[in-house]
């Protein structure tokens, strides 16, 4: 079993031929896959935080099964920015983007609504006291971590390394 895996029927701008784009020839650019699914990987958890902490804004609740959403965000991107190959550590890298989407989502939404909080009762000086970078609102979402990340979420996290793995895990063999 390889790491990582050719796409089974790459097309010609995927196996290193060449395409004509309105008259134009455009090769492709060959370059590690690991950078591009790291990359792939990137963006996921970019989108997949602003959408998490939107979601949680927009309802005031956080639903565990937008975790699987979060893992097909991810393989998508990761599957087209690597060109359809697979492997062990597209999965990791895929796994990860839904980890730190959550993360960083989780904690955007509690800072976007801790601040709202303070901004309406205390006015400007309480949202300047729980800005949305400052040290007290971390302070306030790790003291409220256990509320904010139940053991529950490591079956929404399970799916989505689930929906990873059988989107970019090493396939059968041939």
């Amino acid at each position: 079993m390889s790491i990582v895996e050719q796409p089974a029927n790459p097309s010609p701008a995927e196996s290193g031929g060449s395409i004509s784009v309105d008259g134009h020839t455009v090769a492709r650019a060959d370059g590690n896959p690991l950078v591009q699914a790291l990359a792939g990987a990137a963006l996921a958890a970019v989108l997949g935080a602003a959408g998490w902490a939107a979601m949680v804004v927009t309802t005031k609740h956080s639903v565990g099964l937008a975790a699987v959403g979060l893992g097909l965000l991810s393989t998508f991107l990761i599957g087209r920015f690597t060109g359809g190959r697979r492997g062990v550590l597209f999965v990791v890298a895929a796994v990860l983007s839904v980890v730190v989407a959550l993360a960083v989502g989780k904690y955007a939404a509690f800072a976007y609504l801790i601040h709202d909080e303070a901004r309406q009762q205390y006015g400007a000086a309480g949202a300047a006291y729980f800005g949305y970078l400052s040290g007290h609102t971390w302070d306030a979402f790790t003291a409220h971590i256990g509320e904010e990340f139940s053991a529950f979420y490591l079956l929404w996290l399970g799916l989505a390394a689930s929906v990873a793995w059988r989107r970019l895990g090493p396939g059968l063999p041939r």
